[in-house]
């Protein structure tokens, strides 16, 4: 039962996870058209979209935050080999749950602050100082989003390797 229950949770994390992924890599390339628009517009006809920084901006925050889950999913986080290979075999296997607990602690902590400063953004209606007046909420809301779909990669983590405890 336990097994189904990590299985299916894993799957759908999978998805969700490769959904971000795919979200970001549109962020990339909404970017890149931003800028080369930007540059093409200035230097042809010497005009400006006016936004493409803000926007650039925004869709940074999409692409590093959407992007978290599918990363640590696919490994390509930075380990620091070295100090894995000094650390006893015992104590080798006790340190990536240490790392995984107090990571997964860390991001519930970030979820509840930054959840809490997109409600007051929302609430105050704080809004861009350039000319499209964005409401900031908006870029802030894929904070906490993001680290809640990658704390919800690290539970899954977890629940894959507490099958194999001995």
């Amino acid at each position: 039962m336990f097994d189904r229950f990590v299985n299916a949770f894993d799957r759908t994390l999978a998805v969700v996870s490769y959904a971000g992924a795919m979200l970001a890599a549109l962020a990339t390339l909404a970017i890149l058209g931003l800028v080369c628009t930007e540059v093409l517009l200035r230097e042809l006809f010497d005009l400006s979209t006016l936004i493409a920084d803000e926007m650039s901006g925004y869709l940074n925050v999409a692409l590093v935050y959407l992007g978290l889950s599918y990363t640590l999913r696919e490994g390509g986080f930075i380990r620091v080999e070295a100090l894995y290979s000094k650390i006893s075999h015992r104590a080798g296997r006790l340190v990536p749950w240490i790392i995984v607990v107090v990571s997964f602690a860390y991001l519930l902590v970030l979820i509840v602050y930054m959840s809490q400063h997109v409600i007051y953004s929302y609430e105050s209606n704080i809004r861009s100082m350039f000319v499209s007046q964005t409401p900031l909420f908006w870029p802030q809301l894929l904070i906490p989003l993001g680290l809640g779909i990658l704390a919800l990669q690290f539970l899954a983590y977890a629940l894959k390797r507490v099958r194999d405890l001995p």
